[in-house]
């Protein structure tokens, strides 16, 4: 009965931690999306929250090579057996790994930060995407080239 009372207590620290990281993502999106001109509540929806980081970043193409990219890596994946598949299937997530690496780098880079607060987004996103949607930094748009 102990260990119960143990791994409930863990579940619900998780949990706990998990929604205060949600809120903290949702309120600093939220934000850096009016700082781009986008409207908030882009934030709150699934999938079209990436799709807009997309399109004020970079260019959404982008999301949906990434989207369709993970998609089928993760089909090819589940072809445990076959290495052909395995390999590709690899291949096709690490694509979209360093994909959205990418976007995170233009990201900083539209909101004129530099190399350090990349690293800092990509180790702590909730926290930066905080940062980046209430200090003095200016949406300057997507940086092309």
């Amino acid at each position: 009965m102990e260990m119960l009372s143990v791994i409930s207590n863990y579940i619900l620290i998780f949990v706990i931690v998990s929604l205060i990281m949600t809120i903290l993502h949702v309120v600093g999106i939220w934000n850096v999306f009016k700082k781009a001109g986008e409207p908030g509540w882009k934030s709150i929806i699934p999938f079209y929250n990436t799709y807009t980081l997309y399109k004020i970043s970079w260019n959404p193409m982008w999301f949906w090579l990434v989207l369709l990219g993970g998609l089928i890596g993760a089909g090819l994946l589940s072809f445990a057996t076959v290495t052909v598949c395995v390999i590709l299937g690899a291949l096709m997530e690490l694509f979209t790994f360093v994909v959205r690496f990418v976007m995170y780098y233009r990201l900083c880079l539209s909101f004129g930060w530099g190399v350090g607060k990349y690293i800092l987004t990509i180790l702590f996103a909730p926290i930066m995407f905080m940062v980046m949607g209430f200090d003095k930094s200016v949406y300057v748009g997507p940086i092309t080239n």
